[in-house]
């Protein structure tokens, strides 16, 4: 709970660009926009008729509760409230608003300088952030490894340990392009179908997003699977459905958003469909290249 009434932090402001999406932070001071400048590095411009979403940073007194009340089976879990125009986002010393109707605009309170740019807090939100602004987009933010070959990107989908990262850091060991080992956005294009950019979000090989790479399309996706035999196999649109929602994180329990999770899910399998890539741990990527690009 707050205990005094938010207020700026300072006068200084703090631009962020991926995935062909513009982003503003004000309300900072100083020391806040040198931090998120040395952690977010400069990328290219994105066109000036883009939208830029901004969120306003300030402070407040907070009464901070114990970190267990953000347990859910023993994980971190900031608590969203729903509502039909936006969400609030309480988490261990932040509180948060996103506003949905009739613009995307975001507002973060923290209680200390530091903690406000912290990647624990700040990158989180953003991640909550991309998704929602992905999704108003049409298109989505899906937890996945995504693979740039030749100028196109193939996106893996999977469950926790399926191989995402093990995938990834075999193709950057083979001098491939990584958009991210951890999550990636994708939003149409009227002119290319769907396409995927360097995001700012990494998994367990840490930063080494190329920023330097532009959008590209989407040429694959596919879901991971652990097995003896080296594969592809189709999927009936109902489980590419299922497996495709499990995989779009914090908005695929928004109740007031499903539908329109939904509707770009299907939007997308219909352009690039699902498939499931049967593949043996550390297989080499070369022999993975050739089956997906088949």
């Amino acid at each position: 709970m707050l205990s005094t009434a938010p207020r700026p932090w300072g006068s200084h402001t703090a631009f962020l660009r991926f995935a062909g999406q513009q982003y503003c932070f004000s309300g900072l001071t100083r020391y806040q926009q040198q931090l998120l400048a040395e952690r977010f590095p400069s990328s290219p411009p994105v066109h000036s008729s883009a939208t830029l979403f901004a969120t306003e940073m300030q402070y407040a007194g907070m009464t901070l509760k114990d970190p267990n009340h953000y347990a859910v089976n023993d994980f971190y879990t900031p608590k969203s409230r729903y509502r039909s125009d936006g969400l609030d986002v309480d988490g261990y010393g932040f509180a948060a608003t996103i506003a949905l109707s009739p613009e995307v605009r975001g507002l973060l309170v923290t209680p200390e300088e530091n903690k406000a740019v912290d990647p624990f807090i700040f990158e989180n939100y953003l991640r909550v952030l991309a998704a929602y602004v992905t999704l108003q987009q049409g298109g989505l933010f899906l937890h996945s490894a995504g693979i740039v070959i030749d100028h196109k990107a193939y996106l893996f989908l999977g469950r926790s340990g399926a191989g995402k990262s093990t995938l990834s850091r075999l193709a950057l060991e083979d001098g491939y392009t990584l958009l991210s080992d951890d999550a990636n956005i994708i939003l149409p294009n009227r002119e290319a179908g769907f396409q995927a950019g360097p995001v700012p979000f990494a998994g367990e090989l840490g930063q080494v997003a190329n920023h330097d790479v532009e959008s590209c399309p989407v040429a694959g996706l596919f879901w991971l699977d652990q097995s003896q035999t080296v594969a592809l196999s189709s999927l009936n649109p109902s489980v590419q459905l299922a497996k495709t929602i499990a995989c779009c994180p914090v908005v695929n329990v928004d109740p007031f958003r499903l539908n329109q999770v939904l509707v770009n899910i299907d939007n997308l399998i219909q352009d690039v469909p699902l498939q499931e890539l049967h593949l043996r741990r550390n297989q080499p990527f070369s022999e993975i290249r050739q089956l997906i690009e088949k």
